[in-house]
């Protein structure tokens, strides 16, 4: 009997996890699931409202679109196509402009199942692009220059004269050329670890305390430097606008970040500032305030430009939108919707 009531309550119990499960939380993996599949369909309401653009203007937007637009590919990159319709600009410049994973995964893609790089000419026409053109490309992250004006592929840089080490995501000189005007664009992506390049487990730890990752950035940039803005090559050149996403952080902001004057995480940005010649348009153009251009706090892209394109800059910003704001992803929690950094819009007056 009393074996008897014991099994009839294990019933009743069961009865109701059955009738109100559907009520109880989630575990992590079925609960990003379950957001996932909102995310996959929330992602096609998004509604955008034009941004004018002055006249006679060059409007430049760069970005850092996390993993080629990961978390709108599955949406056909409708809503990234929409947005950059919203700004109308003249000329992008993609970071992470390759395609890597499965839709809202973090498992990798087969390459022949990739859309970017190889279908940026397709994408680039929807936004009224017709000029395309792939930087130094070594490994998962190039950058992509997209154009409504022709584009000239100056320079490539993957290797340096050390084959231990390389410009790990690649540059490029990029010419666009506005009517008769000459652009030339210097796209980057710096190393973006604390340790070392190359540094295999369990050495990391040692190679961050000893700050081996901001040396490598200081390296790539002043590799890049020398070989683009500083280079004999280009000595004729003028007009030039350097932008990507550096990783590393510039003392101009350190009122933000209170740290100490010989912090390492300075030295990229230093070398920006005392070998190349270049002006932060974004700092130059509002010099009392700061603006993340992570989903953090840090401003670690940048725009910067000659003195010559300078004196035309009558704008430049970090974008924070409705659509750009970046939020935890409901699927992967490593990456953001839609990206772990902020879009940054330059105007340059003809």
């Amino acid at each position: 009997m009393e074996r008897s009531n014991i099994h009839k309550s294990f019933i009743e119990l069961l009865f109701i996890v059955l009738i109100f499960a559907p009520f109880f939380t989630l575990l992590p993996e079925a609960q990003g699931q379950e957001n996932n599949k909102l995310l996959a369909k929330d992602v096609k309401t998004v509604k955008m409202k034009k941004v004018p653009k002055p006249k006679k203007t060059i409007r430049i937007l760069y970005w850092n679109i996390q993993n080629g637009m990961w978390s709108d590919q599955a949406n056909e990159y409708d809503n990234f196509v929409r947005w950059v319709k919203k700004y109308n600009p003249d000329v992008c410049v993609w970071c992470e402009a390759s395609s890597i994973y499965y839709d809202y995964t973090y498992k990798t893609e087969p390459d022949s199942l990739r859309n970017l790089p190889k279908k940026w000419p397709e994408v680039a026409k929807r936004y009224g692009h017709s000029y395309t053109a792939l930087g130094g490309w070594r490994d998962n992250y190039p950058q992509e220059v997209t154009s409504k004006y022709p584009i000239k592929t100056l320079l490539k840089i993957t290797d340096t004269d050390n084959p231990a080490k390389p410009i790990t995501h690649g540059a490029a000189v990029q010419q666009v050329d506005v009517n008769g005007m000459k652009l030339n664009f210097v796209t980057l992506h710096t190393w973006p670890q604390s340790y070392g390049f190359g540094v295999k487990a369990p050495d990391r730890n040692a190679s961050s305390a000893n700050h081996d990752g901001d040396y490598y950035r200081e390296y790539e940039i002043d590799y890049i430097i020398s070989h683009t803005i500083k280079s004999p090559e280009f000595k004729d050149e003028q007009n030039w606008i350097m932008l990507g996403d550096f990783n590393s952080r510039s003392r101009v902001d350190n009122s933000e970040y209170g740290y100490a004057e010989d912090d390492t995480r300075f030295l990229c940005q230093d070398k920006v500032c005392s070998a190349s010649g270049l002006i932060d348009a974004v700092k130059e153009k509002d010099p009392d305030n700061f603006h993340t251009s992570t989903y953090g706090k840090s401003r670690i892209d940048y725009i910067y430009v000659s003195e010559p394109i300078m004196a035309k800059v009558t704008n430049a910003h970090i974008i924070m939108d409705d659509w750009t704001e970046p939020i935890v992803s409901y699927y992967e929690h490593y990456f953001k919707v839609p990206s772990d950094h902020r879009p940054i819009l330059m105007d340059i007056k003809l």
